[in-house]
C-alpha cells in the first residue's frame, strides 16, 4: 500500500479556461476541499504572456501540507499539464472528472505514481 498518489494529466484539446487565472485560482482551492487536505499557502496563479505567443498561458500551484498541487496551461495550443501529488492517498476518479469537466479535455495522457511504502 502506498503512502500517496502522484497524478499527472497531460490534456490537449482543451476548450475552457485556458487563461482564466482567476478560475484557475478557484480550481486549485476547490480541489484541496473536495480531498480534503490542507493548503499552506493561498494560490499562487498568474498568466504568462511569453515572447513566443504558443508558449502563453497560466501556471499555478497551491502548496499544501501533503505536498502540491500545479497546473500550466498552454492557451494557444489548448493544452494543459497538471500534477496533483499528495502522501495523503486520494480518489483519483474525483480529480479526474472535476478537471476534465473544467478544461473542457478532448484527450489526454495520464500516469498515476503510488509514492513511498507504508511498512
Amino acid at each position: 500500500m502506498s503512502k500517496g498518489i502522484h497524478y499527472i494529466i497531460n490534456a490537449y484539446d482543451c476548450k475552457n479556461n485556458l487563461d482564466n487565472v482567476d478560475s484557475i485560482k478557484n480550481l486549485l482551492i476547490d480541489l484541496v476541499k473536495m480531498l480534503g487536505m490542507n493548503k499552506l499557502s493561498e494560490p499562487y496563479v498568474v498568466f504568462h504572456n511569453a515572447e513566443n505567443k504558443i508558449n502563453s498561458g497560466v501556471t499555478g500551484i497551491i502548496l499544501l501540507s501533503e505536498s502540491h498541487i500545479s497546473v500550466h496551461t498552454f492557451s494557444n495550443r489548448n493544452e494543459v499539464y497538471m500534477d496533483i501529488f499528495s502522501c495523503k492517498p486520494y480518489d483519483v476518479s474525483l480529480v479526474k472528472n472535476k478537471v476534465y469537466e473544467f478544461f473542457s479535455i478532448g484527450k489526454s495522457e495520464e500516469t498515476i505514481i503510488e509514492r513511498g511504502e507504508i511498512l
